[in-house]
C-alpha cells in the first residue's frame, strides 16, 4: 500500500486556484487510513487532500455517480494549519494512505485532471 505524501508543516497560507478541469470531493478517511473512492475514471490522475472539510470558492455541483458528489470551483484557502498531502489515485479510485492518525476525519480531496 503506498502512502501520501505530506506537505512541509511550514507551507505557510495558501490559495490554490483550481483548473475548469479540477474536480473536488469531499470524502471520509476510512478505518484503515485511505480516503473513501473517487471512481476509476480518476485512476492514475494527481490529487491534493486537505484534512477537513474546506470552503472552495464558486463552490458547484457538476456531477453524481454512485453517491459520489463531484465539484468544481475556482480556488481554495489553505491556512498554515492545515494538513496537506499530495498522491496518485490507484486503478481502484482510491488515493494512498494518509495514516491511522487520520481515520475518521472528513477530507477535501482535488483531482487534477
Amino acid at each position: 500500500m503506498s502512502k501520501s505524501n505530506q506537505w512541509p508543516a511550514e507551507h505557510g497560507r495558501l490559495k490554490k486556484y483550481l483548473s475548469t478541469t479540477d474536480k473536488v470531493y469531499f470524502r471520509k478517511i476510512t478505518e484503515n487510513g485511505i480516503p473513501e473512492s473517487v471512481g476509476t475514471g480518476n485512476a492514475g490522475k494527481s490529487c491534493t487532500l486537505i484534512i477537513g472539510m474546506k470552503e472552495i470558492e464558486s463552490c458547484q455541483k457538476v456531477g453524481k455517480f454512485r453517491g459520489r458528489e463531484e465539484f468544481a470551483g475556482l480556488s481554495v484557502e489553505i491556512s498554515d494549519l492545515d494538513d496537506v498531502y499530495s498522491s496518485k489515485i490507484d486503478s481502484r479510485g482510491y488515493p494512498a494512505s494518509l495514516g491511522l492518525p487520520n481515520v475518521g476525519k472528513d477530507v477535501t480531496i482535488i483531482v487534477q485532471k
